[in-house]
């Protein structure tokens, strides 16, 4: 396993945004470093999805700015905010139910497609090696997430655990540097967790990127990450390694219950 270093890939400085008077985030600030799975952990309703929402500029915050390697993404498109090195899952799998795996996982990928539309109009030489690059890479990421078989099967006829699998292959098109998943255990009993546990800390070293989570599952967060911080009504009550985390009173009652940091 890959050690974190020290080098900060995100920065949230004073972060805020209120919906209907109420402070969904509140003067939040942290850093996030290179290779590192840091998570979001806190109660529903504590702006951890909130914060997800703005990093990835669905959300343009009150105040505050989000630097992802230096550049600023408030105000960004959150295409181009893929397109700078930002991949993501969501809470409610945001998949295409009637196209196949692989089409979903194609239509990622078209962001980095080097052509021109007069280009694909003609369908020139240059379309077809780009679209063969796209899908080989596909297929790659396929292959490793164990989901080669199913390429050519649309999405509707799968359970959800393997839903879940094929929006982490679809955000992995985008060749993030930064993977923001949020909820990526919701809906998965204990041995798919402990697989995806497993998927997630193999894809920090496989892939060389950095991790931000959100998840209810303490026991996996607990597991994988390498710095936690907790939030409450969008305000940072605690930050620190998993340990440090565990044995903090205020956040064990108040927030996830006794017993439950070590459940």
């Amino acid at each position: 396993m890959k050690s974190p270093n020290n080098d900060n890939i995100l920065t949230l400085d004073n972060l805020s945004i209120s919906f209907g008077g109420i402070k969904a985030v509140d003067g939040l600030s942290l850093k996030v470093n290179e290779n590192e799975i840091f998570s979001i952990i806190g109660p529903n309703g504590a702006g951890k999805t909130t914060v997800f929402n703005i990093i990835s500029g669905f959300y343009k915050p009150d105040s505050g700015t989000v630097e992802f390697k230096g550049r600023n993404l408030v105000n960004h498109k959150p295409h181009e905010i893929a397109r700078f090195g930002v991949g993501r899952t969501f809470q409610n799998l945001e998949l295409f139910s009637r196209m196949t795996v692989l089409e979903n996982l194609l239509i990622a990928k078209h962001l980095y497609v080097k052509t021109r539309f007069w280009e694909e109009l003609l369908k020139t030489k240059n379309v077809k090696v780009e679209e063969a690059r796209a899908e080989d890479e596909a297929y790659a990421i396929l292959n490793y997430l164990g989901l080669e078989q199913y390429a050519h099967i649309p999405i509707s006829e799968f359970p959800f655990p393997i839903q879940k699998r094929i929006e982490l292959a679809r955000a992995l098109s985008l060749k993030p540097e930064l993977l923001i998943l949020d909820e990526p255990a919701g809906g998965l009993n204990m041995v798919e967790t402990e697989e995806l546990s497993t998927i997630i800390q193999r894809i920090r070293d496989d892939y060389n990127l950095t991790v931000l989570l959100v998840e209810h599952d303490m026991s996996m967060v607990m597991n994988i990450s390498d710095r936690i911080t907790v939030l409450q009504y969008g305000k940072e009550i605690a930050d620190g390694k998993p340990e440090e985390i565990q044995n903090n009173p205020m956040v064990i009652e108040a927030y996830l219950g006794k017993g439950a940091m070590h459940a």
